[in-house]
């Protein structure tokens, strides 16, 4: 029998309304599920990973020259992959596009395929990821070494990357953290915890970072673009 997720598939409320039940099928047991802003995840008992959703700000960490929109669980592959010739990390990908024309289907897909555009020197190996926050803008992955990779749009630091800047192509790791067992994210602030420290970063508004940023006489609310731990 193929594991089955029940659920929605592909149901945007604002243009469709889905009044049943959807089974979303997999090749391997769903362990545990996410869901956030407009998109969700999967991690099967294998360790596979299968995102969906929005990926507008290339937050699901699939290249966005593939798609803005993913139907259909895709999978996140760890070492993801360059086109031929691309560099990554110093090295020219000999890689063949044996997944063309795979995008979009269930339990196939292969994060960097034949109809990705990644750019010179971007590409990342990640190590197995373990958890994963999403909201509508960003994505935090949790490797199994205890890292942390984000992707997404950039606005407030919530990367974490010390930038403003997008992270529209692949995850880029968060640097300045120990070794990380839980991450959670909102749109416009993000958190990691160790074993015995709680690291926020981001928007700053409200006092939500914990940080003692907030200025009451002025209104201004800093924002942090990489962690800081929590006072």
């Amino acid at each position: 029998m193929v594991p089955q997720l029940i659920g929605e598939q592909g149901n945007d409320c604002k243009t469709q309304l889905s009044r049943k039940l959807t089974k979303i099928k997999f090749p391997h047991h769903v362990t545990r599920i996410f869901a956030g802003g407009e998109s969700c995840g999967a991690l099967d008992n294998r360790g596979q990973l299968y995102l969906w959703g929005s990926n507008y700000n290339g937050n699901l960490g699939l290249p966005t020259g593939t798609s803005d929109i993913f139907l259909v669980p895709t999978m996140f592959d760890p070492a993801v992959l360059v086109r031929p010739g691309e560099v990554r990390n110093g090295e020219v990908s000999q890689r063949e596009d044996e997944d063309e024309g795979l995008m979009n289907k269930p339990g196939k897909n292969l994060v960097g395929g034949g109809n990705s555009k990644l750019p010179a020197g971007k590409g990342v190996v990640l190590p197995r990821v373990v958890d994963v926050a999403l909201s509508s803008y960003h994505t935090l992955f949790l490797t199994a070494d205890g890292s942390v990779y984000s992707a997404g749009q950039g606005r407030c630091g919530k990367l974490g990357l010390g930038t403003l800047a997008d992270c529209a192509n692949l995850p880029q790791k968060i640097t300045g953290l120990p070794p990380v067992v839980q991450v959670s994210c909102s749109d416009f602030h993000s958190a990691a915890c160790s074993r015995e420290e709680v690291f926020t970063w981001g928007n700053a508004g409200n006092g939500k970072l914990g940080q003692g940023l907030t200025d009451t006489v002025h209104r201004v609310f800093a924002d942090v673009l990489a962690p800081r731990k929590v006072c």
